[in-house]
């Protein structure tokens, strides 16, 4: 019997890793984007702002700004925030 067959949707770059764990793991993972990232609007004047809430680590990674406090719904997105 082959290995289970998983269709992984995110951007290529988002789907690497996870492919890779699937693999090792027994699966055959199938990296199918359909979505892609991309800024589509520049920055907004964040004077006065206090703080800057990312629901994703793709958000945190184009936005985030290092003179702001950025308030993060994971472990990933705020790596992303931190890193930006």
């Amino acid at each position: 019997m082959s290995a289970p067959r998983i269709l992984l949707t995110r951007p290529r770059a988002d789907s690497a890793a996870l492919a890779q764990d699937l693999a090792a793991q027994g699966w055959r993972p199938l990296i199918w984007p359909l979505i892609e990232i991309e800024t589509i609007a520049p920055s907004p004047d964040l004077r006065g702002a206090q703080a800057v809430i990312f629901s994703s680590a793709n958000a945190a990674r184009r936005a985030a700004p290092a003179a702001i406090t950025a308030l993060c719904v994971g472990a990933a997105t705020a790596r992303a925030a931190r890193d930006a």
